[in-house]
């Protein structure tokens, strides 16, 4: 089981530069932040609506993203994403995920319990397309008006706070096939409405699937865009549900983050460049030398923080 360790002066670096570089046209109140905590290989982002890549010095670990942007890696490649509403994804070699939208209210700092703090600290609004390729996403409960969506060829997988390990590949002879296993929780799968036919009414809607804990369903698509028979979940192969159970601790960065900016007297609602600012202080504090990583029982006032999380083999 692999550890990935994300420094915490990363995760505000990425903040302080938003709050220092970006213009008033590319940021407002309603966006969400997702900061790349780590890259491996060859990993590309291109803008949805201009169509071209990001220059590689805004593809690195400590860059941020907003939404309106797809992600490939290649062969080699592999990165981690933190959405500022807790959400930890893990995007594996040979995969296309597009950040459709991602929105999220400000909140307040000071009026946040942290040792309440189970869910995101504000609602959300998220919709990402894995295109092809492999993925595990591990969200936070969520606020009862947000929603999180993961869209993909076979279907559409609804989902209120669990984790969930995806994998799509093209079938021989044209088409989709894919896996989804979820380790904890529940998620809502919806096949996608079959095709159109001329001058014939379009049937009913397809019927969400509920897929519990521990279970799996194997949805695809044929090459005309045909979906199979509603899936029936069946129970998940135990090597692969260990594998994506590894305790995450992602509620740590939010913890700290929201400390942060409760230190530095922010009482109102807060957005993500008002976090910029209180993150600033102890960005320009730290050493040009900081450490990579730091004891995990080290008190997160003193020095450099990490994230651990285990997020290891998406489904097969």
């Amino acid at each position: 089981m692999k550890n990935l360790k994300i420094p915490f002066y990363l995760l505000l670096f990425p903040l302080f530069l938003l709050g220092q570089e970006t213009t008033p046209s590319e940021i407002v109140d309603a966006k969400g932040a997702i900061i790349i905590a780590q890259l491996e290989g060859e990993v590309s982002v291109v803008n949805n609506s201009t169509g071209l890549p990001l220059p590689p010095e805004k593809v690195q670990a400590g860059g941020i993203l907003f939404d309106g942007h797809t992600i490939k890696t290649s062969d080699n490649g592999k990165v981690v994403l933190l959405l500022s509403n807790g959400t930890v994804s893990t995007l594996k070699a040979n995969s296309v995920l597009n950040i459709k939208k991602f929105t999220q209210s400000k909140f307040d700092p000071g009026a946040i319990k942290l040792s309440e703090l189970e869910g995101e600290p504000s609602s959300s609004d998220v919709v990402i397309d894995l295109n092809i390729g492999d993925m595990v996403v591990d969200i936070k409960k969520l606020d009862k008006k947000s929603s999180f969506n993961i869209e993909s060829p076979v279907g559409t997988a609804g989902i209120r706070g669990t984790r969930v390990g995806m994998n799509i590949q093209t079938a021989p002879g044209g088409g989709f096939t894919s896996r989804l296993i979820v380790p904890e929780g529940t998620i809502a799968f919806t096949p996608p409405a079959p095709p159109a036919i001329p001058g014939v009414a379009a049937p009913p809607p397809p019927e969400p699937v509920a897929v519990s804990a521990g279970q799996a369903v194997t949805p695809s698509v044929s090459s005309t865009g045909t979906a199979s028979p509603p899936p029936v979940p069946q129970p998940a192969p135990a090597a692969q549900l260990s594998a994506l159970r590894g305790v995450d601790k992602s509620n740590r960065i939010l913890h700290e983050l929201i400390a942060l900016a409760r230190n530095e007297g922010h009482t109102g609602p807060l957005s993500a460049v008002e976090l910029a600012a209180a993150a600033r202080a102890m960005v320009k504090s730290l050493p040009s030398n900081a450490p990579a990583s730091s004891p995990p029982d080290k008190d997160p006032k003193q020095g450099a923080h990490t994230l651990t999380c285990n997020h290891n083999s998406a489904p097969a």
